[in-house]
């Protein structure tokens, strides 16, 4: 043993070869899946196996169900801990769904099954290590999938996205949209998310209690009820704009916050469609569709291409940049009232537009304000230039 100090750093060298590495905590995976020909002695039913070398067990996975695959994917990219529990395929006679299975429960002598057993490994002193990165395989779409996998550039027709809460699964509904499968809490069955369940039709549906779902989804279930659904293809800019006047682009918008905010905007107050540039976030992500209260499934929408300002132009639109510059007109101008088809640019937060968007717009145009206040967060200052333009164009609250 030797000790050697750098810098206010003391750096201790262990020789003897003796003293264990634990791996941290938050490295240790739980997986429930499927294998019925599976080994069933290393991986019993609804017991939790620890693994601390996933590789020297792939052979005994069996090639049936999820395990397998589970477990290579997670060999192929980490070397950590991980603990398996094992859930029988789901079998017509069982009166069980394979959704039930997974998730699980406690039984009658007090024992745990599938996602439940999991939670509760650490209590076996087998194991001793308590899953920090919760997975299965069928809720992955839930789970473990980033929103750029679930957008699935590569395979646009298998790309999915995530509603949340009853009001925004009912309207994404109401317009359409496919349901793929559903997670919730086990009371909103009986509760709020039984129109819904009356709608969707034979499709999986996972129940947990709310601790459960937060700890498999890593954020608390606001509303309770998560709904994967199948994402559509996109329309042109040309089609998207047929028979709009009004159109709001958004230019490098990152928080998906100020987007789900502006597109309720635009549905409360007459705007006829959204043009989203490549570099803003995805109105699909769940905080956006959340925070829209689901009018990202009401309003039109689609990417604008790399170069989009003559796009605009070709179609007949004025295009207006909201921007703090001496040549800015106020929101409530009158040219604005004159244009036939006008499309307002908002850009990202804190920088605002690129100086090039501002130079390729026809005009450029400005919130006024007082106390010296010099600018409004982006989704603030869309309500505003939104509903000024409502006045301008004359609109009433009977108009749809």
């Amino acid at each position: 043993m030797s000790e050697t100090r750098f810098h206010g750093a003391r750096v201790t060298e262990n020789t003897d070869l003796v003293t264990a590495i634990n791996d941290v905590d938050s490295s240790v995976i739980g997986i429930v899946a499927t294998a019925d020909d599976a080994d069933a002695k290393l991986f019993p039913l609804n017991k939790p196996t620890l693994l601390t070398r996933v590789n020297d067990v792939l052979g005994k996975c069996g090639t049936t169900g999820t395990l397998y695959r589970a477990l290579k994917a997670i060999a192929d990219q980490v070397s950590t801990k991980v603990i398996v529990v094992r859930v029988a395929e789901h079998k017509e006679e069982d009166g069980k769904t394979q959704d039930q299975l997974v998730i699980g429960g406690s039984e009658s002598d007090g024992s745990y099954t599938g996602m439940y057993a999991l939670l509760v490994a650490e209590q076996d002193e087998s194991i001793g290590y308590r899953p920090r990165i919760l997975a299965a395989p069928e809720l992955d779409v839930y789970a473990r999938l980033t929103e750029a996998q679930l957008r699935n550039r590569l395979e646009p027709d298998k790309g999915v996205f995530i509603a949340e809460s009853p009001k925004v699964i009912a309207t994404a509904l109401d317009a359409g949209y496919e349901p793929l499968s559903l997670l919730m809490e086990r009371r909103h069955i009986e509760g709020d998310a039984q129109p819904i369940l009356a709608r969707c039709g034979e499709i999986p549906v996972y129940t947990a209690e709310r601790e459960t779902l937060a700890r498999l989804t890593g954020f608390e279930l606001t509303r309770g009820v998560l709904c994967a659904m199948r994402r559509p293809r996109l329309p042109s800019v040309e089609e998207v704009c047929a028979r709009a006047r009004r159109v709001a682009v958004l230019e490098g918008i990152v928080d998906h916050t100020n987007v789900g905010a502006i597109f309720r905007s635009a549905a409360a107050l007459g705007i006829d469609a959204v043009l989203v540039t490549p570099t803003c976030c995805d109105p699909f992500y769940r905080r956006a569709v959340r925070v829209s209260m689901g009018t990202v499934f009401q309003v039109p929408w689609t990417y604008l291409p790399e170069i989009w300002p003559q796009t605009l132009r070709a179609l007949g639109f004025t295009t207006a940049a909201m921007a703090l510059c001496d040549a800015s007109l106020p929101i409530y101008a009158p040219q604005l009232k004159r244009a036939d088809r006008l499309a307002v640019v908002l850009g990202t937060e804190g920088d605002g537009l690129a100086e090039s968007t501002i130079a390729a717009c026809d005009c450029t145009v400005r919130i006024p304000m007082t106390h010296g206040v010099d600018s409004l967060n982006v989704g603030a200052a869309s309500a505003v230039a939104f509903y000024q333009l409502a006045l301008l164009a004359g609109l009433s609250e009977t108009e749809d």
